[in-house]
């Protein structure tokens, strides 16, 4: 217990100690960046970090002008820089449109600002600084970005990753909290946040593509329940877990059926046999195959506990199956699997700062024996700055990382991960506090990434942005029977650095091995005959050669449609001369993903 105490008296004072000049006073950037350095809405800002506080007073900018190289800026009202050699603040100008994002191999698309933020909000209260980040792909196939603030969360339309829009706050019943949480299941987005007071907020985002989300309730849960750290969703139980919540002291996970998912029901209680084991994060998926088939296994990013292994498929009967510790444990803080399931990727957040390691530490575990898990490898990275949240996609791994931004791994072989690319959120420094990169999200179909920083807002970037990146939206969800559905093909890398689309290529049966060509075009119509669920591949190819294939589904419902039978005939002969009526082909079974 008094190892606990120690690392919550050490995160309150770094807390208290890097925010202090973040929170006083909130100043931000005041442009929105695009990848080619064109600033939206004609509004131009120039970069800084708030003002230093405890050192005295900041110097008068009122008249301050900097010299860009093409233009003079007034520098009035800008941020200011401490400079620790003075007493004072000093006008940094560093471009007009913005601050000069460091990077490589990843390019900056488009930015949504503190500032954006704020003159959005006008009922909640200002967001000042930001949190976790998460994201939604609606059954159209439009892209949203969730990102958390103190005293709400914003709903940010990335579908045209260059131009992002913000569509919805949604405030914190007028909680303040420096942590909000978020996960999703299906059509249904569920916040938490451990400020207190407010339960659990249930937003119905079945409408969002008409630019309406509505907060369904703020429940209790019927257990009294108002905080929690975290939230996560298996999709494919349908179970919703809180850790460090308000209930069962605490301790491990609390777990919820989301049979209902507008009014979870309490389905039981993971706790450690070790006494005050708190789940600080966790990863929870079901496995499909192989020895585990049949089992729901949580993987708990438990603090000074380590990594634990529990087996939740019996929510009246769930087990720990297995711990692993290692030398530089300090607080075991978040996670992410390989996508084959078999390696745990997870950082500590607080070795860094207790000197138990040289340099920053991503971890690498062999989960495959789940109940003999084998610290397999680590990674250091170039610095000595604070990790937070990861998340995998293929063969790389994404990581927030405070003052050092995004890092980007190859993990392709994971024993030896290298860093492949980054991008930089906070150019002015790489140190040990908590600025910066909170959050990464990289689950989008488009494969665009967002990063939420904690001063500076939402950012949407891409790794290797050379390749192509193909992506399908679709004018309904639902398609009838003989009706045409209209499906466009995007490519996110409408920026410099990528060459022209020279082909785009479609599959209305998409198995995902073989890719018959039946339709051209970067727009097309087709309809099916048969009712169920469809894949629809899309295949684009760039000048280079490079390709990429992206899949969408669409539900074929309804009955044909009432007109005579002669009537009916012609519908069909006339689509299949179109060339967009596609009669059903044999599928090859498909496996579910965990």
């Amino acid at each position: 217990m008094l190892r606990k105490e120690m690392i919550a008296q050490a995160v309150a004072c770094l807390l208290l100690g890097s925010y202090a000049s973040a929170l006083v006073p909130p100043v931000y950037d005041e442009v929105d960046l695009r990848h080619d350095g064109s600033s939206v809405g004609g509004v131009v800002g120039v970069v800084g970090v708030v003002a230093g506080v405890g050192g005295g007073s900041c110097c008068d900018t009122s008249a301050e002008t900097c010299q860009d190289g093409v233009a003079e800026i007034d520098c009035a009202g800008i941020d200011q820089v401490w400079n620790s050699a003075s007493p004072c603040c000093e006008v940094e100008c560093r471009s007009p449109f913005g601050p000069e994002f460091q990077s490589q191999g990843v390019s900056l698309l488009s930015r949504v600002t503190m500032q954006n933020f704020q003159s959005f909000v006008s009922e909640f209260g200002q967001p000042t600084i930001g949190n976790e980040n998460w994201g939604y792909v609606s059954p159209l196939g439009n892209e949203y970005a969730f990102i958390g603030f103190t005293t709400g969360m914003a709903i940010v339309d990335i579908t045209d990753p260059m131009t992002p829009v913000i569509i919805e706050y949604i405030g914190g019943e007028g909680v303040d909290s420096t942590w909000r949480d978020m996960a999703v299941y299906r059509h249904y987005l569920y916040i938490v946040t451990d400020g207190g007071g407010v339960g659990l907020q249930v937003i119905d985002l079945s409408n969002i593509d008409s630019g309406t989300v509505t907060q369904l309730a703020t429940t209790n849960l019927g257990e009294g329940f108002f905080t929690a750290h975290n939230v996560a969703v298996n999709p494919e139980s349908g179970y919703l877990y809180l850790m460090i919540a308000n209930l069962n002291t605490g301790q491990g996970l609390a777990m919820f059926s989301l049979a209902d998912p507008t009014n979870p029901v309490l389905a039981g209680f993971w706790t450690d046999p070790a006494a005050n084991v708190r789940c600080h994060d966790a990863e929870i998926v079901s496995y499909v195959s192989g020895p585990n088939a049949g089992r729901e296994i949580a993987f708990c990013l438990a603090e000074d506990d380590g990594v634990k292994i529990a087996d939740v498929t019996d929510k009246n009967n769930p087990f720990t199956i297995s711990t692993l510790t290692y030398p530089a444990l300090a607080y075991t803080h978040q996670g992410w699997l390989s996508e084959d399931g078999r390696y745990l990727y997870f950082g500590d957040e607080l070795d860094e700062t207790f000197d138990t390691v040289a340099r920053t530490t991503t971890y690498v575990v062999d989960v495959q024996d789940l109940a003999n898990p084998v610290l397999a490898a680590t990674f250091l990275h170039d610095g000595c700055w604070i990790d937070h949240n990861m998340m995998t996609r293929g063969d790389r791994l994404y990581e927030a990382q405070y003052s050092a931004g995004l890092r980007v791994l190859d993990v392709s072989n994971p024993l030896n991960p290298s860093e492949v690319a980054f991008f930089d959120t906070r150019p002015e420094d790489n140190v040990q506090s908590f600025p910066g990169a909170w959050g990464v999200y990289v689950q989008y179909q488009s494969r665009v990434i967002t990063i939420s920083d904690r001063q500076r807002g939402l950012f949407v970037v891409l790794d290797d942005p050379t390749r192509p990146v193909a992506h399908i939206t679709s004018d309904a969800a639902v398609a009838s029977i003989l009706v045409p559905l209209t499906f466009t093909g995007r490519s996110a890398l409408t920026n410099p650095e990528a060459s022209a689309i020279m082909s785009w290529e479609w599959d209305f049966e998409y198995d995902g091995v073989t890719f018959d060509i039946e339709a051209t075009g970067q727009q097309v119509q087709h309809g099916y005959l048969n009712t169920g669920t469809r894949r629809i591949g899309l295949r684009v190819t760039d000048a280079e050669g490079d390709q990429d294939i992206a899949v969408h589904e669409i539900l074929v419902d309804g009955d044909i449609p009432a007109v005579s039978q002669w009537g009916a005939i012609a519908m069909v002969l006339s689509l299949l001369t179109a060339g967009t009526l596609i009669l059903p082909r044999a599928r090859p079974a498909t496996w579910c993903r965990r």
